[in-house]
């Protein structure tokens, strides 16, 4: 009944120190050099993750900026209009056609 009021009155803690008290009893001559093995094992472990994730991180955060300046030149191109100075030339005369007509002998004065 006491396990039952401890763990239904919110005495999950005391549970919880009772555990570590009792495994500290226990592992305080022969575990320690295992249990201490095994923290600095946790210690490197947790540093290597963190440094992969500080990375990761790093590398997202620059794609992500060369992704949105690329977009924005993109932008700023499409916008863009390109001012060329344009020297207007007069167009070329129409090619000169004979005239319809009667020819050379009516063209002629008459005598």
């Amino acid at each position: 009944m006491a396990l039952g009021d401890l763990l239904e009155g919110g005495g999950g803690w005391g549970l919880g120190v009772g555990l570590v008290a009792g495994a500290a009893i226990v592992l305080a001559k022969s575990g320690r050099p295992v249990l201490k093995g095994a923290l600095v094992g946790y210690f490197a472990l947790s540093d290597r993750v963190k440094t992969m994730a500080a990375e990761t991180t790093e590398q997202i955060q620059d794609l992500y900026e060369e992704a949105r300046t690329e977009y924005q030149d993109a932008l700023a191109a499409e916008d863009e209009v390109e001012i060329v100075d344009v020297e207007e030339e007069a167009p070329p005369p129409p090619p000169k056609r004979p005239r319809a007509g009667r020819g050379r002998a009516a063209a002629a004065p008459a005598e």
